[in-house]
């Protein structure tokens, strides 16, 4: 059948219903949706468990879905709880073209690439993205392409709790060349994909600060260490300026990083009050 101009199939789809709960089985790599039109409503509500898609204010690209496989899924309350009665599993595949989207957690993250409403100015691509629900969680990981040639990216990657919607052990991975407010000086101190946490709920998360210090007073130190032992372009003479330029860089070594996110919680603080 069709919806929003893709193609819908459900005839891979099966329900048990001899059990207390009712149970949804599939044939493997069964695809379920292609080239659906994407908006708003349909990502909130479709994407509820992925802080990509969750309250998404705006929306829009082609969706293709598959279900690489699904046994015994509860259809009922069960699904939330987790526990041995709650044997059933799922993994979904999904694949996103030309999507722009607007939601609490990609401003959350995009605020720190480039500003306040960056991420809505981007079109991604996403492909072969991830989520496996079994539990009573739901674990993910969905990769967004944009740029030219789509060179650059953001991984999200963790779990979400079903029942509670809050994260679980979930980051967001970016290139450190991606965050502007982080001193040049370490960016080549730092792992290829810095690991920023999310934590809270899904449909509004917050980065997880604590993260981001370890991270950067980590690569502070081995800066402070390479200019200290002769990595750095200061004569060796001139070592107490250059102990001074690692201190400091290891007290402040994000620049205006926690700055920015300290301002982000004073403007929520005085807006809820």
């Amino acid at each position: 059948m069709t919806v929003n101009n893709g193609e819908v199939l459900i005839s891979g789809l099966s329900i048990d219903l001899t059990q207390p709960d009712p149970r949804l089985n599939c044939t493997k790599d069964f695809q379920l949706a292609k080239n659906i039109g994407l908006n708003n409503v349909l990502a909130a509500k479709c994407g509820k468990y992925l802080p990509v898609f969750s309250n998404a204010s705006s929306a829009t690209g082609l969706v293709s879905l598959t279900i690489a496989e699904c046994d015994r899924l509860p259809l009922s309350g069960l699904a939330t709880h987790a526990g041995k009665s709650n044997d059933g599993t799922a993994k979904f595949v999904y694949s996103v073209q030309d999507l722009k989207i607007g939601s609490p957690a990609m401003d959350t993250v995009f605020s720190l690439l480039g500003g306040k409403d960056f991420g809505k100015s981007l079109v991604f691509n996403i492909k072969d993205a991830t989520a496996n629900v079994a539990n009573g969680s739901v674990k993910q990981d969905t990769t967004l392409a944009f740029g030219e040639n789509l060179s650059r990216s953001v991984r999200f990657a963790g779990g979400v709790e079903i029942e509670s919607l809050r994260l679980q052990d979930f980051f967001v991975y970016v290139s450190p060349t991606l965050l502007k407010q982080v001193d040049k000086n370490l960016v080549k101190y730092l792992p290829a994909n810095v690991g920023l946490g999310l934590k809270g709920v899904v449909s509004s998360p917050q980065i997880d600060e604590s993260t981001i210090t370890k991270l950067l007073k980590d690569a502070a130190v081995k800066y402070g260490a390479d200019q200290l032992f002769g990595g750095g372009k200061k004569d060796k003479g001139d070592n107490t300026a250059t102990t001074q330029e690692g201190n400091k860089k290891a007290d402040d070594p994000i620049g205006g990083l926690l700055d920015q996110l300290g301002k982000k919680k004073d403007k929520k603080k005085k807006k809820d009050n």
